[in-house]
């Protein structure tokens, strides 16, 4: 039986084929499972032919009713498919490091090592999801009760946890009075897996917003889209939002109808990070202007700010938008701004005006990130 040196699951974001160029330079011996909110699927699988091109689809109902009523049940089968898929490949290939930034998978990677089917874990956490102003039944249930206990159980389990930023690991530490990893290593994320560029077109000027993922009640869309018609009095400026579909669609939409700038708000579902780029091509900002100043997402490093960088957009944040923030206030990334239609209107307008100084800015600071390499943080 061949072993399996490294086993990745995943999330679909910005620095996954870095992630995964960086476990390829370790061993080519390596199975890799991508996830997105749709799916999961083989997207490295070494020497190992053997192992069929399957896709496994998470179980979606399209009617919003019964999904929402039926969340548990589907979350449940959703969570028996991961197990049947990761006890499949470690039973059969007993690979010796398993790598996932999933509570869930670290979950269950943690008792396949307690069943002798895999040697280590490395967990990344890339967030803290226990808040008090989750009201939903299901939210607060599985945000505030199961998420911190999976998570407790996950930094356990781990030779290592891998934090981003000190804000995640001080979370844990707070929430439950003391230290509970038994190994821990701070790394920032655009120093691993790394950051690259996607484009190098520092002339191109364009004419549109982005606003890539959830659209929250707070991901501050609504600022954004309040503030539209003001900014095409004098430029003509549209905004794009991309990604999954969300029951508060509807209220986005209707506001830019009662607006009158529908036509320039553009609703994009979630795209794979292959298919940005062309989507991308007429932007010249993205967006991450949170209202809420509690949000979980103050704990991570939100995978967008990175694409957007990636692509040569500056961002335009508020305080709470993660670890990132004071990054993009000392090398001049975009702007930070109060969640409030006036300030996001006025920076808007400057980021516009001024394109290629901000592109050159994102140049130079990509080109100055200093990588870490894989052998550091496995061989460590």
């Amino acid at each position: 039986m061949q072993k399996l040196d490294v086993l990745a699951y995943k999330m679909d974001s910005y620095d996954t084929l870095d992630l995964i160029d960086k476990i390829k330079s370790y061993s080519q011996n390596s199975i890799i499972l991508i996830f997105d909110f749709k799916k999961i699927f083989i997207k490295y699988k070494g020497n190992f032919n053997e192992l069929k091109d399957t896709i496994w689809k998470f179980h979606i109902i399209n009617n919003k009713y019964l999904m929402n009523l039926l969340l548990p049940f589907l979350f449940s089968l959703d969570i028996l498919m991961m197990w049947w898929i990761l006890f499949g490949i470690c039973f059969k290939y007993r690979p010796r490091i398993f790598w996932t930034e999933n509570v869930y998978a670290a979950f269950i990677a943690g008792i396949l090592i307690r069943l002798g089917l895999c040697d280590k874990l490395i967990y990344v956490p890339g967030d803290w999801l226990v808040n008090t102003n989750n009201k939903r039944l299901w939210s607060y249930l599985a945000n505030n009760i199961m998420f911190p206990v999976l998570d407790y159980f996950a930094c356990r389990f781990s030779s290592v946890v891998l934090y981003g930023n000190e804000r995640l690991r001080a979370a844990r530490e707070k929430f439950w009075g003391r230290k509970i990893a038994r190994k821990e290593k701070l790394c920032p994320f655009i120093q691993f897996p790394g950051i690259s560029l996607k484009t190098t077109d520092s002339k191109k000027k364009g004419n549109t917003m982005c606003f890539l993922g959830d659209r929250r009640l707070d991901s501050g869309l609504d600022i954004a889209i309040k503030a539209l018609p003001g900014i095409r009095k004098n430029y003509d400026i549209v905004l794009k939002a991309i990604g999954p579909v969300r029951d508060n669609d509807d209220y986005f939409k209707n506001l830019a109808s009662d607006l009158r700038v529908a036509p320039f708000v553009k609703f994009y579902g979630y795209l794979d990070s292959r298919d940005l780029a062309s989507v991308l091509e007429d932007c010249f900002c993205g967006l991450n202007i949170l209202t809420d100043k509690n949000s979980y997402s103050y704990y991570g490093f939100p995978g967008k700010q990175v694409h957007y960088l990636q692509h040569l957009l500056p961002i335009i944040l508020t305080e709470g938008a993660g670890s990132f923030v004071p990054v993009v206030l000392e090398n001049s990334l975009g702007m930070i701004v109060e969640p409030s239609v006036d300030a996001f209107h006025d920076a808007a307008i400057h980021l516009y005006e001024r394109q290629q100084e901000y592109k050159s800015n994102i140049i130079q600071f990509i080109k100055n990130v200093l990588p870490i390499r894989i052998e550091e943080i496995i061989e460590a």
